[in-house]
């Protein structure tokens, strides 16, 4: 009998693709009753892959992401005990 396949796991570490409070309202989409003339139950997959595609389509989103997710690391660095990073200048020629 082969030996089953060795899975390495770093203890402790956990895959997160989206924040906790974004994961539940995707819930809410998944489990949304009031829509009733599709008589199935979405994976959420499909619920993420259509937001974010129809997500994709609104003017300006591109900039309106990048700037939540700057706002969402700069909050969480300043709600860290670590210090902050510093970001280095450019060196320039003398």
């Amino acid at each position: 009998m082969p030996n089953p396949p060795i899975t390495r796991r770093t203890p402790g570490f956990k895959v997160v693709l989206i924040a906790d409070a974004a994961y539940q309202r995707l819930r809410e989409y998944q489990s949304w009753r009031s829509y009733s003339p599709l008589p199935v139950r979405f994976d959420l997959k499909d619920i993420a892959t259509a937001f974010v595609e129809e997500a994709l389509e609104i003017p300006g989103f591109r900039e309106r992401v990048l700037h939540r997710a700057f706002s969402n690391v700069s909050r969480a660095v300043a709600a860290s005990n670590n210090p902050p990073f510093v970001v280095a200048q450019p060196r320039t020629k003398e």
